[in-house]
């Protein structure tokens, strides 16, 4: 891996910080130190980038 791929991680277009993702299962229940990233869709709905859980502020 290039070290300019680890500096500069690829974060999606639309990443918003919303929140807490409520899936039980998404995997920053666990892991307190990943940021809570969504995205908007077209359609405007927010979904956690790791899970894919829509968000529901």
């Amino acid at each position: 891996m290039l070290e300019s791929e680890t500096d500069n991680p690829v974060i999606p277009e639309h990443t918003e910080v919303l929140g807490d993702c409520q899936n039980p299962h998404c995997i920053t229940q666990v892991e307190s130190s990943l940021p809570r990233l969504y995205t908007r869709n077209e359609k405007g709905v927010c979904r956690c980038v790791y899970c894919e859980h829509e968000y529901q502020g």
